[in-house]
């Protein structure tokens, strides 16, 4: 499958919640767009000896690079992202 134009990344700790139901009701009626759940990715916190060297971070940030636009969705936590968005970032 080739690279999305447009790429989303939730960042929820429910996928079930408000923000997955209207990030997937979105994409769902975008053509050449894909949603990419972090949930569904193991990210790893950065370390400086490269314990984390073989999770999804890279893989998923190459797909970003791949992209036209790319949209984030994070539920709002006392007026800031959430935990796996900032973990992420």
């Amino acid at each position: 499958m080739p690279d999305p134009t447009i790429l989303g990344v939730l960042g929820s700790a429910r996928g079930d919640g408000d923000t997955g139901r209207v990030a997937r009701a979105v994409f769902d009626r975008l053509d050449d767009a894909r949603l990419c759940d972090l949930d569904d990715f193991a990210v790893g916190p950065y370390r400086y000896d490269y314990a984390n060297e073989g999770d999804d971070f890279l893989p998923l940030a190459f797909k970003m690079t791949q992209a036209r636009a790319i949209v984030f969705a994070s539920p709002v936590y006392w007026y800031s992202m959430s935990g796996q968005m900032k973990l992420f970032f």
